[in-house]
Parts: C-alpha cells; sequence; structure tokens
C-alpha cells in the first residue's frame, strides 16, 4: 500500500509540473514596420506547434481575412519572417496571432 500512494504521488507531481510548465501564454513581439516584402515578428513563443497568422483588420481593430502564415514549433522563436499573400498599404494596421 504505502508504494502504491508514493507512486500516484509522483505522477501527481510529475503531472503538476507538465501543467505548469505548459502554462506560459503564446506571445509576439513586433513593431511598427514597413511591409513591401513582408513582415517580421521578432520574437515568438508557441506553448505548441502551431501557425503565425497574419491578417488584415476590418475596421481597425478586429481580425479580417488572414494574408500570411508561417508554421512555428513549440519554443521561442526570433525573427520569424512572412510574406504576405496580398498587397498591404502604408499605414494599414495588420494583426498577428498565433
Amino acid at each position: 500500500m504505502g508504494i502504491l500512494k508514493v507512486g500516484l504521488c509522483v505522477l501527481t507531481l510529475l503531472a503538476c509540473t507538465v501543467a505548469r510548465a505548459e502554462t506560459r501564454p503564446a506571445t509576439i513581439h513586433s513593431g511598427d514596420q514597413p511591409v513591401a516584402d513582408g513582415i517580421v515578428a521578432s520574437r515568438v513563443y508557441a506553448p505548441r506547434d502551431g501557425w503565425l497568422t497574419i491578417h488584415r483588420t476590418e475596421d481597425g481593430r478586429s481580425l479580417g481575412p488572414v494574408i500570411g502564415l508561417v508554421p512555428l514549433q513549440k519554443g521561442e522563436t526570433r525573427a520569424v519572417a512572412a510574406i504576405l499573400s496580398e498587397h498591404v498599404a502604408a499605414g494599414e494596421r495588420l494583426i498577428l496571432t498565433i
């Protein structure tokens, strides 16, 4: 009985450790930049494999259509570059999401 309790305790601690490690939120660091040749996020953290998506905005604030995609591996990546599928006018606001 004692061995079973210790085993369950170890499994519980491992599960808690894994759950805590995966709670870091996705983050994207980018700023104003010319977008003639694409867009670069200076630093991205993805809690799991996924995609960095670049959206136009409908009203300057709401997500519009996707105009760029970049696959991401879990973890932190620097200088993530995306080629845009459509022309973007100077001053137009884009939103990057994971």
